[in-house]
């Protein structure tokens, strides 16, 4: 009953942005392209905790802040 594969085995590879040893993953990369390296990984949160199976479209709240003494 239990569909959960087995990920014990599978390979993985913990680093950091300055590593000495870069494997070009992160570093030169536009801002866009990290973006669209995570943006699949966005999608599937999104679906897992909203049980979105679309794209959030964007908030528009419009607020108004005063500050001080009026």
């Amino acid at each position: 009953m239990n569909d959960t594969p087995d990920r014990s085995k599978y390979a993985t590879h913990l680093g950091h942005l300055h590593d000495p040893e870069d494997r070009g993953w992160v570093r030169g990369k536009t801002p866009g392209e990290l973006i669209d390296m995570v943006w699949p990984l966005t999608l599937q949160a999104w679906a897992f905790k909203e049980g979105l199976d679309h794209e959030p479209r964007l908030q528009r709240h419009v607020v108004r802040t005063l500050r001080g003494k009026r």
